[in-house]
């Protein structure tokens, strides 16, 4: 049986973890191109990659990093389709209507007369799926809603 040191193991360990960071380094060095809401929203999705990562949840840093670098490549992102995660049956009603509000103040223009809180609401909309799909960390579940909700209202506000 071979035996392997401590320290060897967290080397092993370690370089795993940073070899499988190639998106969100990337997305790091992407320049910030578009409009307001897109420079806030590329932003957003690179801090959300980089807490996934903080985390260890290299599938989740790959798509919030994925998201930022499509936004630095001209593409326009659009919140989390509701067919996108596995959640549970016990929130989509909540989480569909939650997309539909957004969804309805980006056809009001909420994307160009409000940009930073049109592109916090779609993070927090999008964090608020990723964690509800997740569904063990109920205080992040909590803050991602409570931070969309917070979100849309003053869009839908500011954006009638």
């Amino acid at each position: 049986m071979i035996r392997l040191r401590p320290p060897l193991i967290a080397m092993t360990c370690a370089a795993s973890i940073i070899g499988c960071s190639a998106q969100l380094d990337e997305a790091r060095r992407a320049a910030q191109v578009g409009s307001a809401f897109d420079v806030a929203l590329q932003t957003g999705y690179l801090e959300l990659a980089q807490g996934e990562f903080d985390e260890f949840d290299l599938v989740d840093t790959d798509v919030f990093a994925g998201r930022s670098l499509k936004i630095a490549n001209g593409q326009q992102v659009d919140p989390e389709r509701m067919d996108a995660r596995k959640l549970p049956a016990t929130v989509t009603g909540d989480l569909s209507r939650a997309r539909s509000r957004l969804i309805a103040a980006f056809s009001h223009g909420a994307r160009e007369r409000a940009p930073k809180q049109a592109a916090e609401a779609q993070l927090r909309f999008d964090c608020w799926m990723q964690e509800q799909e997740e569904n063990f960390q109920p205080d992040d579940i909590a803050a991602c809603r409570g931070g969309f909700l917070v979100a849309i209202e003053n869009i839908e506000t500011a954006v009638p």
